[in-house]
């Protein structure tokens, strides 16, 4: 690793000095003071906490080299999950000679549609997990082939809790390879192999995982069609069986169909998976497995995912726009079976429609939408949400406008009624920023010493071509909040709050 790092300090060194060289930085600095959050917990209440992250990018011919340094450090620490620390958290050399790239140090990787393996970079709902070892890749205009392997790495830092994770050193090596025809016709083979080194009774877990997708995305001039199917084999607690043995193996298929006739267009998906699941070792600050897959949810951004370990589900989504696509209205359904052979089978379903109209030429819009969403057993119902959102952003003049954004959730969970949601009004100027003022609410702890309503302020400046600012200060509801199939449980926020991004 130090041997690495000191190449990295050169080539950044000595792309100073050559004349096709580029070096850029970026540094991301926060400084916050959190408060009680009245939450009903004391583990996330008065502390500061100060997070610093750096990362430089050089480029000289077909040799790049990056890397990221992060700094955090908890006064005082509330409890032992909070640490002070600075970590080299991100390297990465790349040579890319066509047809040629050779990758060493930490990369994303992913496999189809994520069924089988997907470490990519997302947003802060998920965990920044890289791959650190090797990659190998050929790719022309036909063929692409590739092998990888090394440890997975996840960031040292929980952005959601600021809790600090242990790394795993979980191992993976894979490859893949595709070949295109004719820019219509895309086919591919992969496999990966993850081996945690997290140990259960003694023995650490093997799996390998092969896959094989299809994607005619030229299949007529108004259709597209993915095909992908998965199968899986563990090796648990160091005993082994036959391939297709039900305790050692998972399965898994997914199909896409894109239909598109001007002004109509139509998606219909459908997946199932039975016992497939690639799970690592503990994440130390959420205290349960890694997943180094994320298979497509059916679901909507911003909804709860349900398990997709043992899953069956469809879902149907229309759109048509008018007045030269200006106007845009849409419909989606979602069926899905939770654990469909089991005696806890939940049967989910959700459907929804909204739309969106631009006027102004653009600079001004109005969104909205609706739904209702349910999940049910044989005997009962669990869960039922009924939720509405809109947004509405209205040109003032020259770089003004006034923004609007609204979302309300009423839900009953185990027929216990409580309402969820928030308000945002704001005043944006392009290329300079903007002041927003937020209201949330959540009724579902009534306990006394547990917050309901919430109040912040929050504003944006673009302080120059490169340099950014954001303050919050106030309170914001916590809670379950899901965001492209990523779960977390967010802790309330009580305080302030400020970061400055630096860019050169």
């Amino acid at each position: 690793m130090r041997s690495l790092l000191v190449a990295l300090l050169l080539l950044f060194a000595s792309s100073a000095y050559a004349e096709d060289a580029t070096l850029s930085a970026t540094n991301t600095f926060t400084a916050e003071v959190r408060g009680d959050n009245q939450n009903g917990t004391e583990g996330d209440d008065d502390y500061t906490a100060v997070i610093n992250r750096l990362t430089l990018k050089g480029v000289t011919g077909a040799l790049s080299a990056g890397l990221r340094v992060d700094a955090f450090g908890f006064s005082p620490s509330p409890t032992p999950d909070f640490e002070d620390d600075v970590i080299l958290e991100r390297f990465e050399l790349r040579f890319r000679q066509k047809p040629w790239t050779l990758v060493g140090g930490d990369f994303y990787q992913q496999l189809g549609r994520g069924i089988a393996l997907s470490m990519r970079k997302e947003d802060q709902a998920t965990i920044d997990t890289t791959l650190q070892g090797g990659l190998v890749e050929l790719k022309t205009r036909e063929h692409h082939a590739a092998v990888f392997g090394g440890r997975a790495n996840p960031a040292n830092l929980d952005e959601i809790s600021q809790h600090f994770i242990e790394d795993t050193n979980d191992v993976m090596a894979g490859g893949l390879y595709d070949f295109t025809q004719l820019e219509a016709f895309d086919t591919g083979v992969y496999g990966v192999f993850i081996t945690p080194t997290e140990k259960l009774l003694g023995e650490r877990t093997k799996q390998h995982t092969e896959g094989i997708y299809v994607d005619l995305n030229g299949l007529t001039k108004h259709a597209a069609l993915y095909l992908e199917v998965d199968l899986q084999h563990r090796e648990l607690l160091g005993q082994s069986c036959s391939f297709f043995e039900e305790d050692c193996s998972g399965k898994a298929a997914y199909a896409a169909l894109d239909l598109s006739f001007g002004d109509f267009s139509v998606l219909a998906e459908g997946i199932t998976l039975e016992a497939f699941e690639q799970r690592g070792s503990r994440n130390t600050a959420l205290n349960r497995s890694f997943e180094y897959n994320q298979p497509p949810t059916l679901e909507r951004i911003d909804q709860e995912v349900s398990p997709m370990r043992d899953v069956q589900g469809a879902r149907l989504k229309a759109e048509v726009t008018f007045l030269e696509q200006d106007l845009l209205f849409t419909v989606d359904g979602v069926y899905k079976e939770i654990e469909p052979d089991s005696p806890a089978r939940v049967v989910l379903m959700h459907g929804f429609g909204g739309g969106e109209y631009s006027f102004q030429e653009g600079r001004s819009r109005l969104s909205a939408s609706s739904g209702y969403r349910q999940e049910a057993t044989d005997k009962a119902t669990v869960k039922t949400m009924v939720h509405g959102e809109a947004d509405y952003l209205q040109w003032l003049w020259s770089k003004l406008s006034l923004h609007l954004s609204a979302r309300h959730e009423s839900r009953t969970l185990e027929d216990d009624p409580f309402v969820r949601g928030s308000a945002l009004l704001g005043v944006e100027w392009t290329g300079l920023g903007s002041l927003t003022f937020e209201f949330g609410y959540d009724t579902q702890n009534p306990s006394a010493d547990v917050a309901n309503e919430f109040y912040a302020g929050i504003a944006t400046l673009e302080l120059m071509d490169n340099l950014s600012a954001r303050l919050v200060g106030g309170t914001q509801r916590g809670g379950l909040r899901c965001i492209a199939g990523v779960c977390r449980d967010y802790p309330a926020f009580s305080g302030v709050s400020g970061t400055l991004v630096a860019r050169y």
